[in-house]
């Protein structure tokens, strides 16, 4: 389960990025902003999008639901392979007492129910990294107009992620201002219970 929510982690990250670069083009296609200076004229500003991810309470919530639907799915496949596990001790214990016949049935009948098991639980770790990409996408669609406001306010030609940044100053991290203006705009997602089918 970590696995899958760190890469679904890396998914709102990889998104939310894109989603910035094309918010700003899209600004200056409208001509929103002045035409872009000479580079040494270029204004440009740092934004830590990981702290975005923990610190904005619109990603905390998407994170806290998603983790309630993982716990939820742990719970669930642990007392089918638990159940399982039993079927199997008490098959092997009775063994002795059927015909090979009737123990090689029974015996494919077990594996037919473990596969299955593993289908179905496959499916729904699917279900629930398209549902947690459903809201990834709508939360960073509707970022795109904060992050935008902030850049044409401040008049940025630039915005870049931090993470991938060797040398910056302080006085160009925009972090903590994004994610006060993320958290005033109450962002309004759906993230649909993908085991509810």
């Amino acid at each position: 389960m970590k696995k899958i929510y760190y890469a679904l982690f890396i998914v709102f990250y990889i998104v939310l990025g894109a989603a910035l670069m094309w918010g700003y083009e899209a600004y200056v296609q409208k001509g929103d902003f002045q035409k872009m200076k000479t580079e040494q004229n270029e204004k440009i500003a740092m934004l830590n999008l990981e702290l975005v991810m923990k610190n904005a309470d619109v990603y905390k919530k998407a994170f806290a639901l998603q983790q309630k639907y993982e716990n939820s799915l742990k719970e669930k496949v642990e007392a089918e392979r638990k159940a399982l596990k039993e079927k199997e001790d008490k098959l092997m214990a009775e063994k002795d007492k059927m015909s090979k016949t009737v123990f090689a049935k029974k015996a494919q009948e077990f594996q037919k129910e473990v596969m299955d098991f593993q289908n179905t639980n496959s499916q729904k770790l699917q279900d629930l990294k398209e549902a947690s990409q459903k809201a990834s996408a709508e939360i960073n669609k509707a970022s795109i107009p904060v992050i935008s406001k902030i850049a044409k306010e401040k008049g940025l030609d630039i915005i870049l992620n931090q993470t991938s940044t060797v040398f910056y100053s302080n006085a160009v991290d925009i972090t903590k201002e994004y994610i006060e203006a993320l958290n005033e705009e109450k962002i309004e997602f759906s993230f649909e219970n993908p085991f509810k089918k």
